[in-house]
């Protein structure tokens, strides 16, 4: 699932670099968005 992960982008819980900015970084994984 992770296989587009940017480590720039806050790290192995980020799955969208577009959207991954601070909310994305939360130990959560992904946002309720998806």
């Amino acid at each position: 699932a992770f296989t587009k992960v940017t480590p720039m982008e806050g790290g192995p819980f980020v799955t969208i670099p577009s959207t991954a900015t601070s909310k994305d970084r939360e130990p959560r994984g992904r946002p309720p968005e998806i």
